[in-house]
């Protein structure tokens, strides 16, 4: 399964987005064996200066909600972005 979630932010409300964002991915790859993380960002900001960044998970379905849920909880604790929004996509 794979889980996305997007966030858009201004730089100025969160300045350590970067480091938290990776520390996360660090926390859920090894809370959560075999889950593949990756951290994205949209090349350009928007016209009112807004970054938007998403965070890629695969991972077996039995793992996924276990997943979600460290995925959620350790963001909070990091202080990333709050208005996340979260997807879920499955092969075809």
């Amino acid at each position: 399964m794979h889980l996305f979630i997007y966030y858009k932010f201004q730089p100025a409300d969160f300045p350590d987005v970067e480091s938290q964002a990776r520390e996360l991915i660090e926390q859920v790859e090894m809370a959560i064996p075999g889950v593949h993380a990756q951290l994205l960002k949209r090349p350009e900001a928007s016209g009112s200066g807004e970054q938007t960044w998403m965070e890629t998970y695969r991972c077996e379905v039995a793992q996924f909600e276990a997943l979600k849920d460290c995925v959620v909880t350790t963001a909070v604790r990091l202080n990333l972005p709050t208005q996340r929004r979260l997807e879920v996509f499955v092969p075809v």
